[in-house]
């Protein structure tokens, strides 16, 4: 979770609201009209957080997936994902895009 309110940091001066979530989604936030889900993939937990987002119907939320190395990106597919990210013991966040 604590990893999960550094990503948040990063958009809190263009943040309207913001909630914890259910697993998989730390927290939920609103930005510019915009629902956006900070969703947690710990390493070798990629194919069940696949599966579980797989059955969550598409509603809009653009997903941010905080990893835990970027190795597991390529393992990654699932509705709404925006882009990636990981977060350093110094609470340094490095964005990631699939390519």
């Amino acid at each position: 979770m604590v990893r999960a309110v550094w990503v948040l940091l990063d958009f809190m001066d263009r943040v309207e609201f913001h909630s914890s979530g259910d697993f998989p989604v730390k927290i939920v936030f609103f930005s510019s009209g915009e629902m956006y889900e900070i969703v947690h993939v710990a390493e070798g937990q990629e194919a069940l957080v696949c599966h579980a987002m797989g059955r969550c119907r598409e509603d809009g939320s653009r997903r941010i997936v905080l990893v835990d190395v970027p190795g597991q990106i390529p393992r990654l597919d699932f509705p709404g994902i925006t882009g990636f990210c990981t977060v350093d013991s110094a609470g340094d966040v490095s964005y990631y895009r699939k390519g």
